[in-house]
């Protein structure tokens, strides 16, 4: 497993390390899968600025406003996070 970090910077950008792939991505959410598990981040006008596959490298921008590991807790009850955010309501 190789380090995994998340740097937020003035809520503006962020630098995720360990990602593994992009699960979704809008203006206001992302959600990537990473050695730890998939972390969401939430904000405003949130970008993808570069993702480096090879060294598991994301970059992001916008109005940062949270970055969480969903519970996996939930996720394996079958109401984890992902379902939640597309379930119609």
């Amino acid at each position: 497993m190789q380090d995994s970090e998340i740097i937020i910077t003035k809520r503006s950008s962020a630098k995720i390390t360990g990602a593994t792939g992009i699960i979704s991505f809008s203006d206001n959410e992302a959600v990537f899968k990473t050695e730890l598990g998939c972390l969401a981040l939430t904000g405003t006008s949130l970008t993808v600025d570069s993702f480096d596959r090879e060294n598991g490298v994301i970059l992001v921008s916008g109005n940062i406003n949270a970055a969480f590991y969903p519970s996996s807790k939930t996720e394996k009850n079958g109401d984890g996070f992902i379902k939640r955010m597309f379930s119609k309501r």
